[in-house]
């Protein structure tokens, strides 16, 4: 045999009762003895007895060095350092399916670069071609951007709450408070308790309520906001004017629709039936993309005359369509924030947003798709979006031309019907 396959597993969650199955944290090693001498092998993860889900383990025969692979006559599977044994460890691996075996499919160790068809099967056919054939033609795109003009107001949280660019100064209310992130450098922190920054409500002129112009929000936000609790797993990035009944707003939130959840919510609505505008009432939409995953996200949602839209780190997530006089300049009726928005029915701040802000903008128009990218790259000159595909195997084309074309097939080509077996 070539190499040993091993299935490994402390005991499943959800067979847990207690601390039954909480593993100490050993090292998890295989030996084997011709009966004279002893070869032993670690597993490259240290935290392996601890993992909670079936884990497997191959290993290369020629790394058992020093023993007559021909004699085996034990196999140990073992905790800790077997030259050096202590007691005290607790707990329970299951193991399964322990096989000596010859040169298989292994795609994690070898794997042809062509062989894209799943599941893999270490052999480059027709079925890696019929991959490249469903793609033809899939390209790359090179987005160029472009500097936007001066915001209405900005918050960089440099030290302070100021309105960088306005006199929209920022109040930060309750616990919110200005760290450093590794990142992004000084951030606004926000607890999801009470903390939120108050951007007032300017009043000559209203420059922050728009009415039927256009306008956008931009900020960078990083959040783990998730679950279906209702008011409490809501978070505003920003908003202005009031939320719920008789209220009149716009904001950016995440997780308002919380199926699915951690996504970006951009929300518009102006009191259908208040005789302010047209009678059109709330109108909103859920991105595609998941932002509560701990990562910096930088999040854009305008109004372009008839458009809504959203962007997600400089692309296109989602977009509807509004009338021409859908008006918003009922949002007076309350002060922007960031962080929260007020609940219209007791006037009090709600569905604060646990996570950190940066760079806050509002913008008195509709940016352009290259000052999107600008702004998501921090001001990068281009935005390169690759081709999504496996077929793309040729890696000489320039970007902003890249195919998948005959290129990639001389690719497959070169390595029709050659199979790549482990070790």
């Amino acid at each position: 045999a070539e190499f040993i396959d091993l299935l490994v597993s402390p005991l499943p969650s959800s067979w847990v009762l207690g601390n039954i199955g909480t593993n100490s944290a050993e090292q998890l090693y295989v030996a084997l003895s011709d009966g004279t001498n002893t070869a032993v092998v670690e597993h490259n993860d240290v935290n392996a007895a601890t993992l909670t889900s079936w884990q497997e383990w191959n290993i290369e025969m020629t790394k058992f060095s020093g023993i007559n692979l021909d004699n085996i006559q034990k196999v140990y599977i073992g905790l800790g350092d077997r030259n050096t044994p202590v007691q005290g460890g607790s707990g329970a691996i299951y193991v399964d399916d322990l096989r000596a075996c010859p040169p298989r499919c292994v795609p994690a160790f070898a794997q042809m670069s062509a062989d894209i068809a799943q599941p893999y099967d270490c052999l480059v056919n027709e079925a890696d071609i019929m991959v490249l054939a469903n793609d033809y033609l899939m390209r790359d795109t090179l987005i160029a951007t472009s500097a936007p003009g001066s915001p209405i107001s900005q918050y960089l949280f440099d030290g302070n709450f100021f309105d960088n660019v306005g006199s929209n100064h920022g109040t930060a209310i309750g616990n919110a408070s200005i760290i450093t992130d590794a990142d992004r450098g000084q951030v606004v922190s926000l607890d999801g308790v009470g903390d939120y920054v108050d951007l007032g409500n300017p009043t000559d002129p209203c420059e922050l309520d728009f009415g039927t112009g256009n306008w956008t929000v931009c900020a960078w936000v990083k959040t783990t906001m998730t679950g279906t609790g209702g008011d409490v797993d809501k978070g505003v990035i920003y908003g202005k004017g009031g939320d719920n009944a008789g209220g009149h707003r716009y904001g950016l939130y995440v997780n308002e629709n919380q199926n699915p959840a951690g996504h970006v919510n951009l929300i518009i609505d102006d009191n259908a039936g208040d005789g302010i505008g047209s009678s059109y009432n709330k109108v909103q939409f859920t991105g595609d993309v998941l932002v509560s995953d701990g990562e910096w996200h930088h999040v854009i949602g305008l109004r372009d005359v008839n458009d809504l839209r959203l962007y997600i780190d400089g692309l296109p997530d989602g977009s509807t369509t509004i009338p021409a006089d859908y008006d918003l300049v009922g949002v007076h009726q309350y002060n922007a924030y960031i962080g929260t928005i007020t609940n219209n029915t007791d006037s009090t701040p709600y569905k604060d947003l646990q996570g950190s802000v940066d760079d806050v903008r509002i913008y008195g128009y509709a940016l352009s798709y290259a000052e999107v990218v600008y702004l998501a790259t921090d001001g990068a000159a281009g935005l390169h979006i690759p081709i999504i595909s496996d077929a793309d195997l040729y890696k000489g084309e320039p970007q902003g031309n890249q195919w998948i074309n005959l290129r990639d097939y001389s690719v497959i080509a070169d390595q029709y019907l050659d199979e790549l077996l482990w070790p």
